[in-house]
C-alpha cells in the first residue's frame, strides 16, 4: 500500500483515534452505568413469557415465527395470512433469527424481550456519550436526563416488549452519530459513502417515521460541503423497495379490516382534511402534555390529580421551545426532531409511543432549558439546589413506582406500568388459552381484541373484529366506533367461531369493543352462546351459530 491510498487509510485511521479519543474515561464508566441501570430496572420490571398485551408486540412476533417457518412475510395470525405491508420487515427479521435459533415459544420471549431490553440499554448509554461528545448538552445535563430516561416506567415497559420503538431509537441515535462524524469530517470513500446512506435507511426500515432522518441528513451534509450523491443511493436502495412493497396491501375502501394490518397510506388518507385539522389541534396538545407523563410517575395518575395537569403543558413548551431555539444553530439534532414531531403531529394516532422512542433526547432538552432559565435570572441561581433537591425527588418518585409496579407485576405475571384497579392475572389467559386449544378445532377462527395474543398461545387463526377507528376512540368525533352490524358483518366475514371479551388494559377500543359485543349476544342470543366464564368474570367466550335467518341477513 502506497502512494494516496495509504495516505487515505493513515487519515481515516487517525479520524477514527480522534472520534474514540473524544470519549473521556469518565464518561465511558457513565454511559456503562446509564445502561446497567435500564438493565436492572427493566429485568425487574419484565414479565417473561407474556406477548401480545400491546397487540403490536404480538404482531411482529407472528410475522418473526413466518419468517423462520419460510412462510414469507406474511400475518400468519390472520386467517388468509395476507403479506406484511405495514410494518417494515427489520425488527421482525432480527426476531426470526431468534425464532430460528429457539423455536419452542412462549421459552424464546426470554431472547426476543432481552433484545429489546439490550436496545433500550444501549440507547441511553449511547445518547448519553452523542449528547457530550457533540456539544448537545453538558455532562451534568446528559447525565440528569439519563438518569431520568433509565427510572422512567414507560420506557422501561417499551423496552422489555417485543416491539419496535426502542430498537428504532438505538438505530436512530447512531445514524445520527454517524451523519454528525460525516458532517464534521471529509468522505473519500465511495463504499462509505454507500454504507452511510444504507445506514441512515435502517430506522425507516425500523418504523415508516424514520424516513424523517433521511432528508435531513442529507440537507446538511450537502450544506457542509459533503457530495451526497453516493449516500443518497445508499439509502434510496433501502428506502424504494419498501415503498413499492407498501402499495402491495388493500385499500381502505375495499376491507377496513385488512387495510388496518396491512395499508398505512390508505388508512391515514381516508381521514380527510377536516378530521386532520382535528388530529393536528389533539395532537398539539398531547405533545405538550405526555412528555411529563412518560418522565416522571408523579404524573402516571394525572386524571387522579387535576391539579398536576395544568403542570404538563409548562413541561412540554420548556422541551419544544429548546428544539426550536436550537434549530437555528442548523445542526442535525433539532432539526431532526423538529421535523419527526411534525409528522405526529399530523399522524391519526395519540404520539404517546411515538414520543417514547426520542425520549432521552426529549429530557436532555428539558433538563437543558430548565438549567438555562435558572442562569437567566440571578435570583434563580441561588436557588439551583432547591432545584436539584426537586429533581432528585422525583427520580426517587420515579425508582418508588419502579419497585411498586415490579411486585404487582411479579404477583399477578402481567406486565403493566400503572397497575389497574381491579388486577389482571396472567393466570386468567392462560385458562382461557388451554380451553380454546382443548374446545376448538384447528381450522377454527377467534375473535378476539387481543387476537394476536390468542393466535400465539393457541395456534388457532384469529382477527381483530372491528375496523380501527382513531378519530371516534381518540379525536372525539361524535358517533359510536363500533355498532352491532358491524361486528357480526366482519364475524361472518372471516367466519369466526369463537368470540372472546378479555381485559384490554390501556386499549380506547377496550369498552366500546365489550359493550357492542354484548349488544350484539342480547340481541342475538340463540346465535352469540356464552360457553366460557372465567374465574375472574371479564374473560368471556361466545360460541357463534350462523343458521340463522335474522343473523345472516346483517349486511351492512
Amino acid at each position: 500500500m502506497t502512494g494516496k491510498p495509504l495516505l487515505n487509510f493513515r487519515n481515516r485511521l487517525t479520524n477514527g483515534r480522534t472520534f474514540l479519543l473524544a470519549w473521556k474515561h469518565q464518561d465511558i464508566v457513565i454511559a456503562i452505568g446509564l445502561g446497567a441501570l435500564v438493565i436492572f430496572f427493566g429485568f425487574w420490571l419484565m414479565t417473561v413469557g407474556v406477548c401480545g398485551i400491546f397487540h403490536d408486540d404480538g404482531i411482529y412476533v407472528s410475522t418473526a415465527k413466518a419468517l423462520a417457518q419460510g412462510d414469507g412475510y406474511r400475518l400468519i395470525n390472520l386467517p388468509d395470512s395476507p403479506l406484511q405491508t405495514k410494518y417494515p420487515i427489520l425488527y421482525p427479521a432480527l426476531l426470526a433469527v431468534i425464532w430460528k435459533l429457539w423455536p419452542s415459544f412462549p421459552d424464546n420471549l426470554l431472547a426476543m424481550q432481552g433484545l429489546s431490553l439490550f436496545a433500550g440499554a444501549a440507547t441511553v448509554a449511547l445518547v448519553f456519550l452523542y449528547l457530550v461528545s457533540n456539544g448537545y448538552s453538558s455532562r451534568g445535563i446528559a447525565i440528569t436526563s439519563g438518569l431520568f430516561c433509565a427510572s422512567s416506567a414507560w420506557f422501561l415497559y417499551f423496552s422489555t416488549l417485543t416491539i419496535s420503538e426502542i430498537p428504532f431509537a438505538l438505530l436512530t441515535v447512531i445514524a445520527l452519530w454517524t451523519v454528525e462524524r460525516s458532517i464534521r469530517i471529509p468522505i473519500e470513500s465511495s463504499l462509505f459513502k454507500f454504507t452511510i446512506g444504507v445506514l441512515l435507511a435502517l430506522p425507516f426500515l425500523t418504523r415508516i417515521i424514520g424516513i424523517v432522518l433521511v432528508p435531513i441528513s442529507l440537507i446538511l451534509l450537502y450544506r457542509a460541503g459533503r457530495s451526497i450523491r453516493l449516500i443518497a443511493l445508499g439509502s434510496a436502495a433501502v428506502v424504494v423497495p419498501w415503498i413499492f412493497w407498501m402499495l402491495i396491501g388493500p385499500k381502505w375502501n375495499q376491507n377496513q379490516v385488512a387495510a388496518y394490518y396491512t395499508n398505512y397510506l390508505s388508512w391515514w388518507s381516508s381521514f380527510g382534511l377536516p378530521n386532520l385539522i382535528r388530529i393536528f389541534l389533539y395532537n398539539l396538545l398531547m405533545v405538550a402534555i405526555q412528555p411529563s407523563q412518560i418522565s416522571f410517575a408523579i404524573f402516571h395518575n394525572i386524571k387522579e390529580h387535576p391539579w398536576l395537569f395544568s403542570i404538563t403543558p409548562f413541561i412540554g413548551v420548556m422541551i419544544f421551545g429548546s428544539i426550536i431555539l436550537h434549530i437555528r444553530s442548523g445542526r442535525l439534532l433539532p432539526c431532526f426532531l423538529a421535523a419527526y414531531l411534525a409528522i405526529i403531529l399530523l399522524w391519526p394516532w395519540p404520539p404517546f409511543r411515538f414520543l417514547v422512542s426520542i425520549l432521552p433526547f426529549l429530557l436532555a432538552y428539558l433538563i437543558g432549558g430548565i438549567w438555562r432559565l435558572v442562569h437567566k435570572y440571578p435570583y434563580l441561581i441561588h436557588q439551583k439546589w432547591l432545584l436539584m433537591a426537586f429533581l432528585g425527588l422525583l427520580l426517587i418518585i420515579n425508582i418508588g413506582s419502579i419497585y411498586r409496579v415490579g411486585r404487582i407485576n411479579e404477583i399477578t405475571k402481567y406486565q403493566c406500568v400503572v397497575p389497574p384497579t381491579n388486577l389482571i392475572y396472567w393466570s386468567s389467559y392462560e385458562s382461557m388459552f388451554n380451553w380454546l386449544s382443548t374446545h376448538t378445532k384447528s381450522t377454527d377462527v377467534i375473535a378476539s381484541g387481543l387476537d394476536t395474543m390468542m393466535y400465539l398461545y393457541t395456534e388457532r387463526r384469529s382477527i381483530r373484529p372491528f375496523a380501527m377507528s382513531p378519530d371516534f376512540l381518540f379525536y372525539g368525533k361524535d358517533s359510536k366506533p363500533f355498532e352491532v352490524e358491524d361486528l357480526v358483518r366482519i364475524l361472518k366475514s372471516y367466519r369466526a367461531k369463537f368470540l372472546v371479551d378479555t381485559p384490554m388494559l390501556g386499549f380506547a377500543e377496550e369498552k366500546p369493543f365489550s359493550d357492542v359485543l354484548h349488544e350484539t349476544q342480547r340481541q342475538y342470543p340463540d346465535q352469540v352462546k356464552t360457553v366460557y366464564i372465567g374465574e375472574d368474570n371479564r374473560f368471556k367466550i361466545f360460541q357463534l351459530n350462523y343458521d340463522s335467518k335474522s343473523f345472516n341477513q346483517v349486511t351492512r
